[in-house]
């Protein structure tokens, strides 16, 4: 995919759907959807993600996935499917994430912990707790990486297209910049670092994708100058 072939609707479903994979892996294996949601609010993003796919509806979310290919190697589970599955298609249902009893605002439900945590004992995942800001640094760097993944984000004009698109599609704060402004502060080989110590090297999310290698090597930014 070419900066030319990015157009302004396809950078919003890549970062949708960014946000959706690493969402999925941080709920699977670290959290719950109200402390990830509360997490992103205090961070700047408004609403979280979870919030936004009831808001969107679930079965919108799992139509997007399926329009992109699967990032070789990534975890065999669909969270999105087994909520699917059990009715919980969002706010229009009454219940996703959340509850929403009477069409009303939302509520936790503690259910969907439960959900979490089978779903990770199925898949041998050992769950461990991360505070609110390993939280965001595992979500930044892991929307940076999948999106390295799927698009040339080493050429500059995608990176600039893919950072408004954090503003504009995921609510990313804006007082960053977005998300490769803030990538780029931080540094391509510092964000390759964090990822190669992250705790599951066979999964995609967390390996480093070629591009951001070659970018840490030859020392360059995602948007120069």
């Amino acid at each position: 995919m070419t900066a030319e072939g990015l157009c302004e609707a396809r950078a919003a479903d890549l970062m949708r759907d960014a946000l959706r994979a690493v969402a999925e892996e941080l709920l699977l294996a670290h959290t719950n959807p109200w402390e990830l949601d509360e997490a992103m609010v205090s961070f700047g993003f408004g609403p979280g993600v979870c919030e936004a796919q009831d808001d969107e509806g679930l079965i919108a979310c799992q139509m997007r996935r399926d329009s992109f290919p699967p990032l070789k190697d990534q975890r065999p589970v669909s969270l999105l499917d087994r909520m699917v599955s059990e009715g919980r298609q969002g706010r229009a249902a009454s219940v996703g994430w959340y509850r929403y009893p009477g069409g009303g605002g939302l509520v936790i439900d503690p259910l969907v912990e439960d959900l979490l945590c089978e779903e990770a004992r199925f898949a041998g995942i050992e769950r461990v707790d991360l505070n609110p800001q390993d939280i965001i640094g595992c979500l930044i760097r892991g929307l940076v990486n999948v999106l390295a993944c799927r698009a040339p984000v080493d050429d500059p004009e995608t990176a600039r297209r893919l950072n408004s698109a954090s503003l504009s599609a995921i609510g990313y704060p804006g007082a960053t910049g977005g998300l490769f402004a803030t990538a780029d502060q931080t540094g391509v080989a510092s964000v390759c670092d964090a990822l190669k110590r992250a705790d599951d090297q066979n999964n995609t999310i967390w390996q480093p994708a070629p591009a951001l290698v070659t970018m840490a090597a030859r020392g360059v930014r995602f948007m120069p100058g």
